[in-house]
């Protein structure tokens, strides 16, 4: 991923990361080295700046370009992220200028580190932060979504209505939280309306009414998703963003 003027802010390859920033040295790793690719927000202001960090294996050789924890940047740093191990901010730069595509570094994990987590840091409390499975078809996405409820990572819980991401959903407060799920919910509901209408439709075989049924069948299945995604934000109504 690149960073202003085309610089080379963040890397992932059959090598290792590579972590830049402005002002800040690059940081070099190589898989071997690292356990966790952690991914937290600075604490202070209403907006946090995203970073990502590397946590490294028990006994990994010290990385260079590391902040010196003995030195006063490392104590002029550490104040916005109390939530954030300090062997994890020592080996992190901002995501500032550029985008980190997640569901692309999982997927070059899964091909050159697969003992390497992604996990995201929210509350002081760790969690698996997980993309869409590399290679899974459709009807197996289906199924995870409409009857595990199991959403991932940046895939909308709801159609039609903003940024409807999971990780949306857990950036907001109580107040965000119940109104999605209620939005949820209202559409679901309309599913029940479709569906009884099939059942009509079918049980009175009425050839001029058939056409109605594509229609009917893709109302349900909006309606569905929609409960699918109620059930998801429920699961996680809890967690700390």
């Amino acid at each position: 991923m690149d960073g202003p003027r085309g610089a080379v802010a963040f890397r992932a390859d059959e090598r290792g990361v590579v972590l830049a920033g402005r002002r800040k040295a690059e940081l070099c790793a190589p898989w071997g080295s690292i356990a966790e690719i952690v991914l937290f927000h600075q604490a202070a202001g209403a907006v946090g700046m995203p970073y990502v960090g590397l946590r490294l294996v028990p006994g990994a050789p010290p990385v260079p370009a590391g902040l010196d924890r003995d030195g006063g940047m490392w104590r002029t740093n550490r104040g916005p992220f109390p939530h954030v191990p300090q062997d994890v901010l020592a080996y992190s730069r901002p995501v500032s200028g550029w985008r980190l595509d997640e569901e692309k570094l999982a997927r070059i994990i899964a091909v050159h580190a697969p003992h390497v987590r992604i996990v995201r840091l929210a509350g002081g409390r760790t969690g698996p932060v997980r993309g869409r499975p590399a290679g899974e078809g459709f009807l197996a996405r289906q199924r995870r979504l409409l009857i595990k409820a199991d959403f991932r990572r940046n895939e909308s819980v709801a159609l039609g209505h903003g940024n409807n991401s999971l990780d949306n959903y857990l950036s907001g407060g109580p107040a965000s939280r119940f109104f999605n799920r209620m939005w949820n919910l209202v559409v679901a509901s309309t599913g029940l309306a479709f569906l009884t209408a099939l059942v009509i439709i079918v049980t009175d075989n009425s050839p001029s009414a058939w056409w109605t049924i594509p229609f009917n069948l893709a109302m349900c299945y909006f309606a569905g998703y929609h409960f699918a995604g109620w059930r998801c934000m429920r699961r996680h109504r809890n967690v700390a963003r």
